[in-house]
């Protein structure tokens, strides 16, 4: 995923206030930048053709040219139609979503998840051009959209003025 780097410009006066307390500010700052950025990058965009049922035949896939009996159910993973009628599938998703974690690290945090498939879904450089088109934010997107709302600022002027206050 993306290695974030926030450079954190700080007045000399500042750094002498918190003295040694300047670790602590910038660990508990990236930590909370860490979990808006997880914000971003864990939700959803909503449900498109790719997760509809559908019956046996009754779809039709303009890339193969052929009957397209299947779709993809979130939280559960591939189903198909059967021509009896019966929907088949394979319990598998790994639940995108929710396999997103934080981790403390000196001086930072690394935001990360283990699913198999995370950077064909939300890698800026591996993401597949179908999950790009339904509207999957990419790791980058997440940590810009952080970066530009102004959150990641006003988390650190937060987390040195409680330090500062004791």
């Amino acid at each position: 995923m993306t290695q974030l780097t926030v450079k954190i410009d700080v007045p000399a006066d500042l750094v002498r206030a918190l003295g040694s307390d300047m670790a602590t500010a910038i660990n508990r700052g990236a930590l909370l930048i860490a979990a808006q950025i997880k914000r971003e990058v864990a939700e959803y965009p909503p449900v498109s053709e790719a997760n509809m049922p559908r019956g046996f035949n009754t779809a039709y896939s303009i890339g193969t040219r052929k009957a397209a009996n299947r779709w993809y159910e979130r939280g559960y993973g591939p189903r198909w139609a059967r021509k009896d009628g019966s929907i088949g599938g394979s319990k598998r998703s790994e639940i995108l979503n929710k396999s997103w974690r934080i981790g403390g690290q000196h001086l930072g945090a690394v935001l990360g998840s283990l699913a198999s498939y995370v950077p064909a879904v939300q890698h800026y450089a591996e993401q597949a051009s179908f999950h790009k088109r339904r509207g999957w934010v990419t790791d980058k997107q997440a940590v810009d959209r952080v970066r530009q709302s102004g959150k990641m600022d006003r988390i650190m002027q937060q987390v040195v003025k409680r330090i500062l206050k004791g």
